[in-house]
C-alpha cells in the first residue's frame, strides 16, 4: 500500500439515477479527507447522478453495469481497476456488488469494501434467483474485506442467513448534513407549497402529501394510490406528489389515467433539487415493502415533516410510532389512509412528531460521523 501517496478509492454503483444509494455516494465522496484519499466514482451512463458527480469535480468512469451483461461488466471493470491501480474498491448495492467485487478480486485490488443499501434479493419473487444471489454473496464475502449495512435490521438478516462472517460486518447509519439546509420558517414552507401547487395547476389550499421514492415495487406506492379514495373522502382538498422515476412509471401513469386521478396524484419524475419538494410538503409518506435505511426518510426529517411510514426494518430504527411519527403495516392501504387522515386532523400533534423526529435525526444520523466511520475502515484495511 502507498505510504507517501493518497489512498486511491473508487466508489462503484450500477445505475445513474438519483436514488438513495447515489446520494449516499455523493455525500461520502465529496467529504472524504482530500489529504488522505483520491476518490473516483464509477457508474453506468447516462443519468443525472453523473452531472452531480462532475459538478463536485470528482472523476467519473462510465462503465455499463447490469444484470443483462454480467461478463462484459466484469471484464470492463477489471480493466478499469487494473489501469487505475486503485487501492480500494467500494461497491454499493446488489448488482454493482456482484460484478464489482468479482472484477476487483480478478484485478488483484488490495482492499474490497461493500455496502448493502438494503438486501433486495431476499425479496425476489423467483426462489432460484434468490438462492443464486445468496450463494454469490456468501462466495464473494471470502474476497471482501468488509461489508457495511445501513441498518441493524439488515445486519441481523445477514447474520441469520450467514451471508458474511460477523468479523467482517459493521453497521453504519446513513447521515444527512444539517448545515446546508435552509432555515425552516412557516413563511418559507408556505411559499414553497404555493409555488409547487401553482405549478401543478391546483388550488393552493390543498393538503399536500408527498413522497420521494423510486417507482419500483419495493416502494409500495400502489398501496398509497389505493388509499387515495379514503383520504379524499375524509380530507376533501388533498393532493399527492411523488418525486422520483423508475420502471413502473408508465404503468402507474396508465393506472392514474384509468382512475381519473391525474389531477390529484402527480408523478413528477426525477428532480435534482429535492429540497424544494420536502419544504413544500405538509406530510411525508413512505409506504415501502422493504428498506435498508432510506435516505429520503432522514431528509424529510430535516424539514421537521410529520411522517407516516410502514412498520419494516430500518424504518423502526428511525420512527418510534406515536412519539415521532406513525408506523403502519405494509401492504395495508386502509391503515395507511387512516394514518394520513389522522395526521391531517391532528395538526398540533403532527407538528410535534416532526419536531421530535428532527431532533432524533440530528442526534443519531450525522453525516460527519458516517464519513468518519467509513474513513476509519479504509485506513484500518489499508495498513
Amino acid at each position: 500500500m502507498r505510504n507517501e501517496k493518497k489512498i486511491k478509492v473508487v466508489e462503484v454503483i450500477d445505475r445513474s439515477f438519483l436514488g438513495g444509494g447515489q446520494r449516499h455516494i455523493l455525500h461520502l465522496a465529496s467529504r472524504l479527507n482530500k489529504h488522505q484519499f483520491e476518490v473516483h466514482i464509477c457508474s453506468s451512463s447516462p443519468g443525472p447522478f453523473i452531472h452531480q458527480v462532475r459538478a463536485r469535480d470528482l472523476p467519473h468512469h462510465s462503465i455499463q453495469i447490469g444484470k443483462a451483461s454480467l461478463c462484459r461488466s466484469v471484464t470492463a471493470l477489471k480493466r478499469l481497476f487494473s489501469q487505475e491501480s486503485f487501492d480500494i474498491v467500494h461497491t454499493h448495492g446488489g448488482v454493482a456488488g456482484l460484478v464489482g467485487r468479482w472484477a476487483a478480486s480478478r484485478a488483484g485490488i488490495p482492499v474490497i469494501v461493500h455496502t448493502l443499501h438494503g438486501i433486495h434479493y431476499l425479496h425476489y419473487r423467483n426462489p432460484i434467483w434468490k438462492w443464486l444471489m445468496m450463494s454469490q454473496e456468501k462466495l464473494l464475502s471470502r474476497w471482501t474485506n468488509h461489508v457495511i449495512c445501513v441498518s441493524e435490521a439488515d445486519a441481523q438478516r445477514v447474520l441469520h442467513y450467514k451471508l458474511v462472517p460477523p468479523a467482517k460486518l459493521s453497521v453504519i447509519y446513513n447521515g444527512v448534513e444539517w448545515e446546508v439546509k435552509e432555515q425552516i420558517s412557516p413563511q418559507l414552507k408556505k411559499q414553497k407549497k404555493v409555488t409547487l401547487l401553482t405549478s401543478l395547476g391546483v388550488e393552493t389550499n390543498n393538503y399536500l402529501v408527498g413522497t420521494v421514492a423510486r417507482l419500483h415495487r419495493q416502494k409500495g406506492l400502489i398501496y398509497l394510490f389505493h388509499s387515495f379514495p379514503l383520504i379524499k373522502e375524509k380530507i376533501g382538498k388533498v393532493v399527492l406528489v411523488v418525486v422520483g422515476g423508475g420502471p413502473l412509471e408508465k404503468k402507474f401513469r396508465a393506472f392514474l389515467r384509468k382512475k381519473g386521478w391525474e389531477r390529484q396524484i402527480h408523478l413528477l419524475g426525477e428532480q435534482d433539487k429535492v429540497s424544494d419538494y420536502y419544504s413544500a410538503f405538509d406530510l411525508f409518506v413512505l409506504p415501502s415493502l422493504w428498506e435498508g435505511l432510506p435516505l429520503a426518510l432522514l431528509e424529510a426529517a430535516q424539514w421537521e415533516l410529520p411522517v407516516v411510514a410502514t412498520d419494516i426494518g430500518g424504518h423502526r430504527e428511525v420512527i418510534s410510532s406515536g412519539r415521532n411519527g406513525l408506523l403502519v403495516s405494509p401492504k395495508d392501504s386502509h391503515s395507511l389512509g387512516d394514518a394520513i387522515i389522522w395526521m391531517n386532523k391532528h395538526p398540533h400533534e403532527a407538528h410535534q412528531f416532526g419536531q421530535e423526529l428532527a431532533r432524533d435525526i440530528y442526534r443519531r444520523f450525522n453525516l460527519q460521523a458516517m464519513v468518519a466511520k467509513i474513513e476509519k475502515i479504509y485506513l484500518d484495511l489499508s495498513r
